[in-house]
């Protein structure tokens, strides 16, 4: 029981750095101050919150998933549950990554009272995709819980951590706040897909890799479309966001945005009809 759990110590430490030290190090790291860098961590937390609304969904999945994981790992069919599992879960997760940053002015509004705060509105499409891989990793790490091999979860994980104190060092001088989200994003691609190598070899999984990425290709592409389009529809999304907007203009974000969502779902309904669905 040691064996197996004490790597897992590891791992939940080296998650705690991973989601938190950017908030330590933007004040350390401001290049004009401790005192301007405590401004931007407000900012940078206060989106944060809203990059949370997925982030839920990614924790209530971790902790419905890893009974599931151990339940079934004895199935003959173990693999292909695993396998359908990490795709239904990433249809989710994508779904609340376009709820989020398609709908991201009018969230703000309801929930960053100061236009100070929605200020930095940018960070949040990138701390979703981090949350999406954040959510990725704990379907691609199950098989070294399964097979007893929580060991390589931890040297996983560490490396995590230190890839997130090296990027945020190394970019939040430059890029801001934006650099700690980058990092996050980066840190937790990092770990699915390390993840994803080493348990090729060890216990491989028949991810449907070529779908799942196509959806992810999809929904990005939707919502560069709205991002880039924004500006279009007479003020960009940022700015529709800290200062608000007459009623039209509202209603041709939002109307955007519901066609781009509505899409999405379409997309993946049609493709997804004909699958085989996963039995409890």
């Amino acid at each position: 029981m040691l064996a197996f759990s004490l790597p897992l110590v590891v791992v939940g430490l080296s998650y705690i750095v991973n989601e938190l030290i950017d908030r330590q190090l933007i004040p350390v790291l401001w290049p004009t101050g401790a005192g301007d860098g405590f401004v931007q961590t407000g900012i940078y937390s206060a989106n944060y919150k809203l990059a949370m609304l997925l982030a839920l969904f990614t924790q209530a999945f971790r902790y419905g998933a890893e009974p599931f994981f151990f339940k079934q790992s004895d199935a003959a069919d173990a693999k292909q549950k695993y396998a359908l599992l990490a795709h239904y879960y990433l249809i989710a997760a994508l779904i609340g990554f376009l709820a989020v940053a398609l709908f991201m002015p009018l969230l703000s509004q309801l929930f960053l009272k100061s236009p100070g705060y929605r200020a930095g509105g940018g960070v949040v499409p990138i701390l979703l995709g981090a949350n999406v891989c954040l959510g990725l990793y704990y379907n691609f790490a199950v098989w070294y819980k399964v097979t007893d091999r929580t060991r390589v979860g931890a040297y996983i994980s560490v490396a995590g951590a230190i890839v997130t104190i090296g990027l945020n060092v190394l970019l939040i001088p430059r890029i801001g706040i934006y650099g700690a989200a980058w990092t996050t994003l980066v840190c937790y691609a990092g770990m699915l897909t390390a993840a994803w190598a080493i348990g090729r070899r060890h216990y491989p999984i028949p991810y449907p890799l070529g779908r799942m990425f196509g959806y992810a290709a999809l929904a990005g592409l939707l919502f560069g479309l709205y991002w880039g389009l924004s500006p279009k529809l007479t003020v960009g999304a940022v700015q529709l966001a800290v200062e608000g907007a007459e009623p039209g203009v509202w209603m041709r974000h939002l109307g955007f945005s519901v066609s781009l969502f509505l899409s999405f779902i379409l997309a993946v309904g049609l493709t997804e009809r004909r699958r085989p669905t996963l039995s409890s």
